[in-house]
């Protein structure tokens, strides 16, 4: 992903979408910034679901690596956990401007 551009996440999900009550993701860079993604901002289509990063999102993390995590709550009352993702924050010149 680069910077000030609005990157969209596709994930697989274990489980049908249909099951799921509640789905978080959060983006942390060096346990220093992190945003978090609520269930509304997901749209799901079968064992998928997607969200945006809006531009000024992708502006907060600075160039270098973001770990990706998500977690979901199923109506049956299982929690998951997913395996933490990298992602690659690429440079955006001029770095100011959007």
């Amino acid at each position: 992903m680069v910077k000030g551009s609005t990157p969209t996440f596709t994930l697989k999900l274990p489980v049908h979408s249909d099951m799921i009550t509640y789905l978080e993701a959060i983006l942390i860079q060096e346990n220093v910034w992190s945003i978090v993604i609520e269930h509304e901002r997901f749209t799901f289509d079968g064992y998928y679901a997607s969200f945006t990063l809006e531009d000024w999102e992708t502006m907060e993390f600075d160039p270098g690596i973001i770990e990706l995590q998500m977690t979901f709550r199923t109506d049956d009352a299982k929690v998951y956990v997913s395996d933490i993702r990298k992602v690659a924050l690429k440079k955006k010149y001029p770095e100011d401007s959007m």
